[in-house]
């Protein structure tokens, strides 16, 4: 159960495993949560990740297949042009 960082059309995604247990929900076992965030330096920098990408997932592929749906869904509403 380790922690895995990707990136994604420049957008710094970190993948953090959390047991449910610990939560009261023994029955969900083990999700993985995306913390987003708009580059490596601002993960880097400690900035705040975007919380409308904060989503939790039953695995890691799960996650690594879903998260640059959602992030090429963000940046369509959110008009932002990429940094080439």
């Amino acid at each position: 159960m380790t922690e895995f960082n990707f990136e994604y059309k420049g957008f710094y995604i970190e993948g953090i495993p959390l047991d449910q247990t610990e939560n009261g929900h023994p029955e969900d076992g083990i999700t993985y949560t995306s913390y987003v965030y708009f580059s490596k330096q601002e993960y880097d920098n400690l900035e705040d990740y975007i919380f409308d990408l904060c989503e939790s997932y039953d695995s890691p592929e799960e996650l690594k297949e879903d998260i640059p749906k959602k992030i090429d869904k963000y940046i369509k509403k959110h008009k932002l042009k990429l940094k080439q």
